[in-house]
Parts: structure tokens; C-alpha cells; sequence
């Protein structure tokens, strides 16, 4: 059954005599300014088109050094947000990962670290993420790829 909310159920403004509630008007007035860029995006089909195409960059590099990036979830269950990924073996090479996470953030890449209980390395592919953010990722995975893999063989 769907639920009027009380700030808007006329019943419980009449009992009131006036707003049951305020309603969140700094949310209200950042959801419309979302709802315009979007628009200016192309809308919801051009947002997922370049969401699936941003998927799509990061997932073929994880693929295509698969002998050193590790995807932790397998091809049928990877995220469209989230991409979690190990570095160096399937657990992970926690000094690879480190280093991978301070050379990005020189590169001005930010906020990469995996999830507290998984580890790793994660990446969002959240709306405000462009193509053009992924394809610095993408490139900088390959250049830490070429300067590290011969290190996690030795490991």
C-alpha cells in the first residue's frame, strides 16, 4: 500500500491545523538541481549509456591484466557502481595496493581504498564520474601494471 507522507497527507494537516512537518527544502532544492543536470545530460538513457560505457573501460582493463588485477566478484555478479578489485594475487598484495593507492592519489585520484573488510582497491562509477576520469584510471592502471608486474611474479 503506498504511504502519503505526513507533510503532504491532507487528513494529518487538517488534524494539525498547518504543516504536520517541514519538508526537507535544502533536500527537495539539491534533488531538482540533479534532476537538471541530467536533463542536461541527455537524461536517464544518455546517464546509462555512459554509465555501461564507463563500466565497460575499467572492466576490459581489469580483464585485460587479469594476471595482475583481480575483479573480486565473478563476470555474472560485477557491479554497475562499485568495482572492487585486488592487486598483485586473488588476496591481494597489501604493499602493491598501497603503493597503487599513493601513486594515484599523486595523480590526483582519490578515495580508491577497497571497503574496510574486503580490502583491495574500489572504484565508484557514481553519475558525477565522466568517462574522461576512467580513462586517466585506465591509464595510470596501465602504467602501474608495466612498472609492478614483474614484482608481484617474484612475490
Amino acid at each position: 500500500m503506498l504511504k502519503t507522507p505526513s507533510f503532504l497527507n491532507f487528513e494529518v494537516l487538517s488534524k494539525w491545523n498547518s504543516n504536520y512537518n517541514t519538508p526537507p527544502i535544502f533536500s527537495i532544492y539539491i534533488f531538482h538541481g540533479i534532476l537538471e543536470w541530467i536533463k542536461k545530460q541527455g537524461g536517464i538513457n544518455a546517464m546509462r549509456s555512459t554509465n555501461e560505457q564507463k563500466r565497460k573501460i575499467l572492466y576490459d582493463a581489469i580483464d585485460e591484466f587479469s594476471d595482475f588485477y583481480f575483479c573480486i566478484a565473478d563476470k555474472q555478479y560485477r557491479s554497475n557502481t562499485t568495482v572492487p578489485f585486488r592487486i598483485g594475487s586473488k588476496k591481494g598484495n597489501v604493499d602493491l595496493e598501497n603503493k597503487f593507492l599513493e601513486e594515484a592519489k599523486t595523480q590526483g585520484m582519490i578515495q580508491l581504498n577497497g571497503h574496510m573488510t574486503v580490502g583491495g582497491i574500489r572504484v565508484a562509477l557514481y553519475n558525477s564520474i565522466t568517462v574522461d576520469n576512467l580513462t586517466t584510471l585506465v591509464t595510470f592502471m596501465k602504467y602501474f601494471y608495466k612498472d609492478n608486474a614483474v614484482i608481484s611474479k617474484k612475490v
